[in-house]
């Protein structure tokens, strides 16, 4: 929360947005990198789940048969 404070008041320092896009940008900021870290997450657990489970999209369950 204490990071999301920071955000939020140093937008308009830092990028020089004007005071009345600050909450806009900060909401789009928020929503994009919420977006960004479910699709890496994803693609991680798929990458994770073909190196421990090589046989889980072939149909034999990964017992090894």
């Amino acid at each position: 929360m204490y990071g999301l404070a920071i955000m939020y008041m140093g937008i308009g320092t830092m990028k020089k947005t004007p005071a009345d896009k600050v909450t806009v940008y900060f909401i789009v900021s928020l929503i994009v990198a919420i977006v960004v870290s479910l699709v890496v997450g994803l693609i991680m657990g798929l990458i994770v789940n073909a190196i421990y489970n090589p046989l889980a999209g072939s149909g034999l369950g990964g017992y090894g048969l």
